[in-house]
Formats: C-alpha cells, sequence, structure tokens
C-alpha cells in the first residue's frame, strides 16, 4: 500500500491551540476523510501527522 502523508501543523501557546487551528484542524479532518475514500481504491492510505510549533518558531518563520 502507498502512503499519502499529510503534515499538519499548528501554533500551541501555553498548551492551547487557538481556536481559528482547532476550527482549521476540524475541517482538515473532514477533507482528509473524503480523500481516504476517494483514494483507497488505489491502493492508497492517507495519514495525517500532527505537530507543534511555538509562538518563537512561529515569529521566525509562519511557513515552517
Amino acid at each position: 500500500m502507498n502512503i499519502l502523508g499529510i503534515k499538519w501543523q499548528r501554533l500551541v501557546t501555553d498548551g492551547e491551540t487557538c481556536e481559528r487551528c482547532g476550527s482549521t484542524e476540524d475541517e482538515l479532518d473532514k477533507a482528509i476523510s473524503a480523500l481516504r475514500k476517494s483514494v483507497s481504491p488505489m491502493n492508497i492510505e492517507v495519514k495525517k501527522k500532527k505537530t507543534e510549533i511555538s509562538f518563537e518558531e512561529f515569529e521566525q518563520n509562519p511557513l515552517i
């Protein structure tokens, strides 16, 4: 099986994610669910990797 990796990075401050990042992740999960249904007949598995970036990392390069 082939793997399609999706990296999800979000800004985390004091252990919390902002509301915007939280709602974006909800929408991403919906999109990944639809994508999985579309690509599974092609023997492709979709995996999401969730990572955190600090405010300092975000200030240095928001497009990490």
